[in-house]
């Protein structure tokens, strides 16, 4: 018994040692690279999404939830742009016209066109959101591309703890946007700093959480925390579980959204969905 104590005590010692010498770069380099190869291998996938939002002002509140397709796509063309589409099938329980098969019809047709088609799907499934702030950058995967190689320039960054996230021992690395233009923008076009943290595991770079935020014109504040689970149909993570806070504090508003994704699959761009 004394024996196996002092193995698992020198095993502890070992991983704390490692820890406490692992550098910034050392958890930036893997990350950048996990980053790339997630934007390749998630660039055609469909999950299944449950949205729970609920709004508030002053005494009143307001429930909505929404069962959806939630399209995420890299555009054509466009770098590192991504495109997320929300293809409401149902609300409260009520099942949309029209919306049975609008994603497979939208990714049917030329690339050029498929990007319009696209946007017209996202535009129609926004419709369907509560409060009075245009969400129009509540992507789970927002905050990977910040540690994408070509945009980890535009950050600082610094190296937290080591922490336990849902089973998996990751280290906390936190970042706050420097450059202009920035990666989102007011609907005035005026800069939107971001700041936030990701949890990563060091030897893989793979990231498990993120949380996002924002401060707009001085009022407005934005929160975004996703978490990651590891999907065994596509041997990859993937977005589990998503939580927005939106709060304008002049308008004494709030609105919070919980989304959660499952069933996911990949499609071709021929249209046609590909379920295994």
């Amino acid at each position: 018994m004394m024996c196996q104590l002092s193995r698992t005590t020198a095993a502890l010692a070992l991983a704390a040692a490692v820890l406490l010498g692992t550098s910034l770069n050392d958890v930036l380099r893997p990350a950048g690279a996990y980053v790339r190869q997630f934007e390749k291998d998630f660039a055609a996938v469909i999950t299944d999404e449950r949205y729970e939002q609920d709004y508030s002002r002053d005494m009143q509140h307001e429930h909505r939830s929404l069962r959806s397709e939630m399209l995420f796509m890299r555009l054509p063309g466009q770098g590192l742009s991504w495109l997320t589409a929300r293809n409401v099938v149902e609300v409260d329980g009520r099942a949309m016209p029209d919306s049975y098969d609008r994603l497979e019809r939208a990714i049917k047709g030329t690339s050029g066109a498929l990007v319009e088609r696209l946007h017209s799907v996202a535009d129609e499934g926004a419709r369907f959101n509560l409060g009075n702030v245009r969400r129009n950058f509540n992507d789970p995967n927002l905050a990977l591309l910040f540690f994408d190689p070509d945009y980890q320039r535009r950050f600082r960054f610094g190296l937290g703890d080591d922490e336990d996230v849902n089973g998996v021992r990751v280290r906390k690395v936190t970042f706050k946007e420097t450059e202009s233009p920035t990666v989102i923008r007011q609907m005035t076009r005026k800069d939107l700093l971001t700041s936030g943290a990701a949890w990563i595991r060091v030897e893989d770079g793979v990231i498990v959480r993120t949380e996002l935020s924002a401060t707009a014109e001085g009022h407005l504040e934005v929160a975004l925390l996703v978490d990651y689970r590891h999907e065994p149909k596509l041997d990859m993570w993937i977005p589990a579980r998503m939580v927005e806070r939106y709060v304008k504090r002049r308008e004494r508003e709030e609105t919070v959204c919980t989304a959660t994704y499952s069933n996911p699959r990949r499609f071709e761009t021929s249209g046609r969905v590909i379920t295994k």
